[in-house]
Parts: C-alpha cells; structure tokens; sequence
C-alpha cells in the first residue's frame, strides 16, 4: 500500500483564506473541506462569477460548457444566460461542490485502500467519514423540515413536512415490494419464470478486492464500476433487441438493485421475469458483455424454495433504515456472516452501504421493461375518490376499480396496454406535461397532470410549502 502523501493532508486553518479563494490551486483537496466550509466557498463563488467573466463554449446545437477554475468543475446549459445563472447560484455550487467532495472522498479512499479488506477494525463497504457524512446531512434535513409545513390549497391543512418524509420511505419501501407482486403475478399468469443475476466490473475497477492481486486503476474513480455495469447492461439489451428480445411484459423485465462490495465498488442484481423460450438468449447475451471470468452470475428461481418477491425482501431491507419503516429484520446472521465473506452487501452493514450509494448518487433501485407505467400509476393515485366520483365516465370508473390504489394495479395496467398505446400522440390514459423555464432560464418540460380518456386532472400544485408558524 502506498503512504499517504503529506501534500494532500491541510496545512492551514481552512477557514482563514477560504473566503478568498475561487482557484482550487490555493486550496486544500476538496474532500478535507466541511459541510461549513462548502457553504462558505459556494457563497464565494456565487459572487465571484457575478461579476467574473466566464468563458463558455458551444459543444452542440443545444448545449454550453464553461470550465472553471474551481476543482476543475464544468458548467453546462442549453444558453450562455443559463450557463452564467449558474455561475451565479450559491445553491448550484452547494450541490456541485458537494458532489464533488463526496466523490473525491470515495477515489482518495480508494487509491490508497482504505476501505475493504479484512481483519478486525476495518472500515468495510465505506469510511466512518463517508458515513458520519451521511448522518449529519440526513439531521441537517430533518432539522430544516422541523420548520416546514405542507399546505393543501384546496382545504388549507398543514401536514408536517418531517411526518411527510418519515413516511414517505415507508411509501418507497412499500412500493418496490408492492411493484415485485405485481410483476410477480403479471409473470405467473403468462407462464414465465424468473431469474437472480449479478454483474461485476473487471479487476481494474475494485481499489481492493477480497481476493486475487489488486489492478486498480486510479484514473478511473469509483463510481466508474457503476458506469461500466451501466453500459454494458445497455449492450446487452440492444443485442437482444437486435435478435427480437425486447425488454417489455412480453419477453422480460423486472428490477434492478445496486450493491457495494466491501472495497466501495459497484455490483448489480437484477431479478428478472422472463419468458422460457428466451433465457438461453439473454444468458448468451449477457456472458458477450459480462465475458471475464466471475463477472456474472444466473440463479434461475425456484418457487418451490421460496417467490421472487420474498427473495428479493432482504434486498429491499438492506436500502433502508429498517427501523424507520417499521420492517423487522430477518435474524439470519449465518446468512449475513456467508454475504459478507463473499464479498456481497450484508443487512448489518445497511448504513455504510447506502452511505456509499449516496456519495456515489447512485440509485440503488430501478425497474426495466416496463417503460414508464410506473409515473402514470403514481399519477392516477394522487387522484382523489371524490375525483372519481363526481364524474360519470365508463373509462373513469374503470380505472377507479382496477387500476386505482389497487393491490394488482400495475399488473392491470400492464396486461392492458392498449390504455396507455399512443396513436397520432394520443392514448387513453397519458401523463401530460406543460412546457416552462427553469430558475436558469432553460426550456423545461415539467408533468402537470394525467388525461384518461380526454378528462384532465391536475397531479401537481395541489399543495404548497410554508414555514411552521
């Protein structure tokens, strides 16, 4: 392993020249910066570029990039205006030097291995920092909500926005397990079996793998394991497609997990409902893109063992804080134990492993082949039952009684979808978006509501944000 070289460690007191500097050659690396101090250097560089003149280039026929001196960050926009508005923005340099900071952090981590391996008193899966850091940015957020109240416009109800989102990870959480129901009778009733397959990066890609010699290379960063499995996911489907496979109801589909190995790089599980006839393809498909050794695994499900939608249970439990939606977790500590030694994600780990898919801004879950069904259910449930009922429409009831806050909703809406086929830019059952401008002044394109059967109902603006009295 190599020292860890002195260069990089501060050798001043960070707040005493923070506030004049907009040049990352007079600071220390990014990732010794604080949540304060990021703060401060985002409000310097939001006045800086007010006046500052900003170079900004035309890389296509609707994009604009500046590069800045500050960390080597870029700036993009479909407008030199838009580019300049974000020069401008504290809250854009907030983020942006934020994610910065994170993934900084993890590749400084990972060039010098320090995280994996095993022994007692290793960090695993990743750092304490990175997940001291995600505890005080979640007590950050839920100070700040302590303040908020949301409002119904319609009847004038506050609703405390941190009652709101503690239930709203009991909503996530019931969702994707409600979702795999549904894909998982939706593949019953047509014959289909289901399948658990994980996909790996190459050995250039893990900072420090469990076993083998280690061939990381450090110009790619961490994150890029999860680019890599990315892309070459995407290969697989158009080389499906191109051989008559598509990803859809009809062929396969399914959801999407990402994991961390101990070492903070990225793996993939993906359960997949698929046809018989097809598996052979798909399995052909995924060792061309997936083709060195250990890089993919096929379990083929075995209902007499266990549904899909319980296999996939402890995977669900490891993307949230158990106790905050009230799930009890599974005591199978062997199983836990045999993970770990695997070099898989552990439910005892849960913590460091979403802390690690945060820094990344990595979502952990994402379904595939059903296009997107999901926005359009979640639009018809906003709907209200008086909604409903005070209009007297066969389409209206319909959808009230199958689709509508349904166990077996989405398999409904998915065994039917001639409901949301669209010919000449029309279906029966379609999101609708309105056209707009950002803060920034770019061309925006925001969901306003959904059209069944000619009738609009507004899904969005029904509630505004105030400060708690």
């Amino acid at each position: 392993m190599h020292p860890i070289p002195d260069v990089d460690k501060p050798q001043l007191k960070i707040d005493d020249f923070l506030h004049l500097a907009v040049d990352s050659s007079r600071l220390p690396p990014i990732h010794w910066l604080t949540a304060k101090q990021i703060a401060c250097l985002a409000l310097r560089a939001a006045g800086h570029y007010q006046t500052a003149e900003l170079k900004t280039v035309k890389v296509s026929s609707r994009e604009y990039v500046a590069q800045t001196n500050l960390y080597g960050l870029s700036i993009s926009g479909d407008s030199e205006q838009s580019v300049k508005a974000k020069s401008a923005c504290e809250k854009f340099w907030r983020r942006a030097l934020d994610k910065c900071a994170d993934l900084s952090r993890l590749n400084f981590e990972a060039e010098y291995r320090l995280v994996g391996g095993s022994g007692d008193g290793v960090q695993i899966y990743a750092s304490n920092e990175t997940v001291s850091r995600a505890r005080a940015k979640k007590e950050a957020v839920e100070k700040f909500l302590e303040t908020q109240v949301l409002v119904s416009n319609a009847t004038g109800k506050k609703f405390s926005m941190l009652d709101l989102s503690r239930q709203s990870a009991i909503n996530r959480f019931n969702e994707l397990y409600w979702v795999t129901k549904n894909f998982e009778a939706l593949a019953r009733d047509r014959g289909m079996g289901w399948i658990f397959a994980t996909y790996t990066s190459p050995p250039e890609y893990h900072p420090n793998p469990l076993l083998g010699r280690c061939s990381y290379d450090a110009s790619l960063g961490v994150k890029a394991s999860h680019e890599y499995i990315a892309l070459a996911w995407a290969r697989v489907r158009a080389t499906l497609s191109k051989r008559g496979v598509v990803a859809s109801p009809d062929f396969y589909f399914g959801t999407r997990t990402a994991e961390v190995h101990k070492d903070g790089s990225i793996h993939w599980h993906l359960l997949i409902f698929i046809e018989p006839s097809v598996l052979e393809k798909f399995i052909e498909a995924s060792k061309e893109h997936f083709s060195l050794k250990g890089q993919m695994k096929v379990e083929i499900g075995d209902d007499s063992r266990g549904s899909a939608s319980s296999y996939v249970f402890k995977y669900l439990v490891k993307g949230f804080d158990a106790g905050a939606v009230n799930v009890e977790i599974p005591d199978d500590w062997e199983e836990d134990e045999r993970r770990e030694q695997n070099d898989l994600s552990t439910i005892r780990n849960g913590e460091r492993v979403r802390a690690a898919l945060k820094a990344m801004r990595i979502r952990q879950y994402q379904t595939f082949g059903v296009k997107k069904v999901m926005s359009i259910i979640r639009a018809i449930n906003r709907i209200g039952e008086d909604e409903f009922d005070s209009l007297n429409n066969m389409t209206l009831a319909m959808v009230k009684r199958e689709i509508w806050r349904n166990e077996f909703g989405l398999k409904y809406l998915l065994d039917h979808s001639d409901l949301v086929k669209k010919v000449a830019g029309k279906a029966i059952i379609m999101l609708v978006r309105e056209g707009g401008q950002s803060k920034y002044g770019e061309t925006t394109s925001k969901l306003n509501g959904i059209s069944i059967d000619g009738i609009f109902f507004k899904t969005v603006g029904r509630y505004s944000v105030e400060k708690m009295d």
